[in-house]
């Protein structure tokens, strides 16, 4: 139900923006900024994004969220629940496959006739199962929910959630203050919700490396998958589900 008044409203805000933009000029022209300030398609489209994923609809939720990130592409936890639906994905198409193999054999599909009529068709080779993303020759690059994407969108969180090389300054961080003034940081943004900091940003950066050893492991790269748990391992205010 919620997802529905989510569209609708989004929809109902392009549609009141597009009667109010001037037909001659450019889509900015002919607005006041308290107008161009009023459109919350993006912040609707993050939202919708977020249910469809907790309602287990992650290719819903991964095309909400796709197109939220080329506006808020300096929030770490929209490139975390961004890399979430490509991994719900995953697990989607792997369940699909598992579940056929289990009433099928991996190669026999039948057998008909009798005596020396009687013939076996085999099950056509497939080098993926039917309707899943990120085929070995495309690009992990292309925006396709597939671990090759989430490993991209894990790095760009972990990008952004940078925590200080110096002990000290990374303790002052953890409290959400700065080590000069003893003011409150600034945090990390997270728009459009408030910026993320102390406690919080350890914890968020903790989940995006639990997510970047799974997806390594996925991709084959088990180096790459020990590195992360190590890093994880020996990070400060390890939460205790981490373990």
């Amino acid at each position: 139900m919620f997802c529905r008044i989510f569209r609708k409203y989004s929809l109902y805000t392009v549609v009141s923006l597009s009667i109010l933009c001037s037909p001659v000029a450019t889509p900015l022209s002919g607005r006041p900024l308290a107008v161009i300030g009023a459109n919350c398609r993006h912040v609707l489209l993050y939202n919708l994004g977020l249910q469809q994923l907790y309602l287990g609809r992650p290719t819903a939720a991964f095309d909400c969220l796709l197109e939220t990130v080329q506006v808020y592409h300096s929030n770490p936890r929209l490139w975390l629940r961004l890399a979430e639906s490509c991994i719900a994905t995953h697990c989607v198409h792997e369940k699909e496959c598992i579940k056929q193999q289990h009433w099928k054999s991996q190669t026999v599909q039948v057998v008909v006739g009798q005596g020396s009529y009687q013939k076996t068709i085999l099950i056509p080779t497939q080098t993926s199962p039917p309707g899943s993303y990120g085929a070995s020759s495309q690009s992990a690059a292309m925006p396709t929910p597939s671990l090759g994407f989430a490993a991209i969108c894990l790095n760009n969180a972990l990008f952004l959630l940078q925590l200080p090389s110096n002990t000290a300054e990374t303790d002052q961080f953890a409290k959400g203050t700065s080590e000069s003034s003893g003011s409150p940081s600034v945090g990390v943004s997270a728009l459009p919700s408030p910026p993320i900091k102390g406690e919080e940003l350890f914890l968020l950066r903790s989940s995006v490396l639990v997510c970047s050893a799974y997806v390594a492991l996925g991709l084959g790269d088990n180096v790459k998958a020990l590195s992360y748990a190590q890093e994880l391992l020996s990070s400060p205010n390890l939460p205790p589900g981490a373990l």
